[in-house]
């Protein structure tokens, strides 16, 4: 049981699940909660949680030498000791690999999600950009994005431009998730030589990215009203109102704490959006 255990850690449950609950969303929003349970259906829902936990378990392996360094990831399976490197690696090639079998026998367009975020996230962010660019979370968005097309695919059958500004949403609040969390922890990333680039700028310089990016995530979810009730327009400019004001709190003052705040905020934030938006 204790092997399990870390297993699935290896997979950053929280992260993986997550995400399916957003693609859950997209799907339930798409097909107007109309529930097709069919063996492509199945097949999506198993490449979806196979190709995300695999993609996180290669990740943890690609990056055990920085991770047993950083703080917020020393405690991590690999670098704790709990898991071996060679099982993590095997055990994330065989998540992948029953992902895209799976996502194959659910049709070409799911297929073809699949290898975009997998392509995202492990080759052009861990593998390529992480400790390249000042800019490598503009690799992984794409990544973010997919289970929410994914999902929105299976409940339509077409991606068409809500389901598409949807996935941009999403899109919108990885950025500041991630810069939020890099600025919090940017002696780490700065210790590993991973230019993330809130953390290799002045303070008076990430707060401004941080702020746009948050500005940017807020107009894309107000967006989306004009598919939804005035009730989506009132809800979301109530949460909005709560993340400025943590912004401008961090604008003042920009600490790793006030970034830390941002950051634990927007999980929430876009889990609400998404919600009210589904019953809007």
């Amino acid at each position: 049981m204790e092997l399990v255990r870390n297993l699935w850690y290896l997979c950053k449950p929280r992260i993986l699940l997550a995400i399916v609950l957003l693609a859950v969303i997209a799907y339930l929003k798409a097909s107007r909660f109309h529930i097709l349970l069919s063996y492509e259906s199945f097949m999506a829902a198993i490449a979806l949680l196979c190709g995300v936990g695999g993609a996180n378990a290669l990740n943890n392996y690609i990056d055990r030498d920085i991770d047993v360094l950083m703080a917020r990831t020393m405690r991590r399976p690999i670098p704790s000791g709990r898991i071996k490197p060679k099982l993590a690696l095997s055990f994330g090639l065989a998540l992948i690999l029953t992902s895209l079998v799976a996502a194959y026998s659910a049709g070409i367009v799911t297929f073809s999600f699949l290898i975009l975020g997998l392509l995202s996230y492990i080759i052009a962010y861990t593998i390529i950009a992480k400790r390249k660019t000042a800019f490598n979370i503009v690799t992984v968005l794409p990544s973010i994005a997919c289970p929410i097309w994914g999902g929105w695919w299976m409940g339509r059958g077409v991606l068409d431009f809500e389901g598409f500004m949807l996935g941009l949403v999403v899109m919108g609040w990885g950025f500041l998730h991630l810069w939020s969390l890099s600025f919090a922890f940017s002696r780490d990333y700065i210790r590993v030589n991973v230019p993330m680039l809130p953390a290799i700028v002045s303070g008076s310089k990430a707060k401004w990215h941080i702020t746009t990016s948050a500005i940017i995530l807020i107009v894309l979810a107000l967006t989306m009203s004009i598919y939804t009730s005035p009730a989506y327009i009132l809800s979301v400019s109530i949460l909005s109102i709560v993340m400025l004001y943590l912004i401008v709190k961090f604008i003042i003052t920009p600490t790793p704490r006030k970034a830390w705040l941002i950051y634990k905020y927007t999980s929430p934030y876009i889990l609400l959006v998404l919600l009210v938006y589904l019953f809007s």
